[in-house]
């Protein structure tokens, strides 16, 4: 039996920074290494259109 976890988490860019759970980040690599280090998905995706994270877990 597999269980799969899903959230999305949106991303602001301000002032020329990425801002994405209330913290600021120079860089959209920095942002992904935050993700990964702070929860335990394995799969992120950046969805353009809605500017979220697509976080998926297996």
């Amino acid at each position: 039996m597999m269980i799969c976890t899903y959230t999305t988490i949106e991303l602001e860019t301000r002032d020329g920074a990425f801002v994405c759970q209330g913290k600021r980040f120079a860089t959209q690599e920095k942002v992904h290494e935050y993700l990964r280090s702070s929860c335990p998905f394995d799969v992120i995706k950046v969805v353009e259109e809605t500017k979220t994270y697509f976080l998926h877990q297996n």
